[in-house]
């Protein structure tokens, strides 16, 4: 994120696109990288420990694994994420518990004021 702060400010610099004629193209240039995730991310796989603990689907997170990993290594990750998978299962929150139980309500204060504290400080990293 601090990257394309520093290269928006960049961007901007009246030597570089920030003058009255080229204040367009700084000001669309950010719209190229994004266009580019949009075209290329539908062909990227999904994540295959989502696809196994969200989704339930193996056949999927295999498949997913294979294509990122050679097949013994991707065995060995499957195993992890199913052991995993039943370590965890019991332990599902609601919304209506973030606000509800006392020792979440601490974790969502610090959260929303590290969210306010950023805004205010100008610092979004």
């Amino acid at each position: 994120m601090a990257f394309s702060d520093w290269f928006s400010l960049l961007l901007g610099l009246p030597e570089v696109l920030g003058d009255a004629d080229n204040w367009p193209i700084a000001f669309g240039f950010p719209g190229i990288p994004a266009l580019i995730l949009c075209i290329v991310l539908p062909f990227c796989p999904e994540s295959p420990k989502f696809s196994l603990l969200t989704r339930g689907r193996r056949d999927v997170a295999v498949r997913d694994l294979q294509r990122l990993v050679d097949s013994n290594e991707a065995k060995a990750m499957l195993e992890h994420f199913t052991r995993e998978s039943a370590t965890s299962q019991g332990d599902k929150g609601t919304f209506t518990e973030l606000f509800t139980r006392k020792d979440l309500r601490f974790s969502l204060l610090i959260a929303v004021w590290m969210m306010v504290a950023q805004q205010f400080t100008g610092n979004l990293s």
